[in-house]
């Protein structure tokens, strides 16, 4: 079956197939999904599952983090149990976030992650920065009390 790429003003990308419906990029399925909750008081969990990737996903991290912040809960896990796919912007999200959690007197830490995951960390030594955990209840014990 023949087909094309076609921009669409709605959307990032969007693919057009003879006798098809336009796909937008944006509704593709296997996007993050991230739930958040307090696992011990002060101390939050994001909860991510689908493919992180640049764009949408970035800031969607990013703004939850600095609203966290805002708040002064400034002790935060990613889990990443269901996580199947980074990229290297969320590399990129990973040590900022870090970066501002540290600067505000907290941290990030990070658990779960699958073997995809750990690779992407391994290979840009980010896992020498930020401490990986085998789950969110083990990243959540001996954690720094908030400066």
């Amino acid at each position: 079956m023949e087909g094309w790429l076609v921009a669409a003003p709605h959307c990032h990308l969007s693919v057009a197939i003879p006798n098809a419906q336009k796909i937008c990029a944006s509704e593709v399925p296997n996007r993050v999904m991230l739930k958040k909750r307090e696992i011990k008081p002060g101390i939050w969990v994001f909860e991510m599952s689908g493919r992180v990737q640049m764009g949408p996903d970035c800031k969607r991290v990013d703004q939850e983090v600095e609203g966290h912040i805002e708040k002064q809960e400034t002790r935060i896990i990613f889990d990443m149990r269901d996580v199947d796919h980074i990229d290297s912007a969320f590399v990129g999200q990973i040590v900022k976030s870090f970066t501002r959690l540290s600067r505000s007197g907290g941290t990030l830490r990070l658990a779960s992650v699958t073997a995809m995951v750990e690779g992407v960390l391994k290979m840009t030594q980010v896992n020498r920065v930020i401490q990986v955990f085998p789950d969110a209840q083990a990243a959540s014990e001996d954690f720094p009390p908030q400066k």
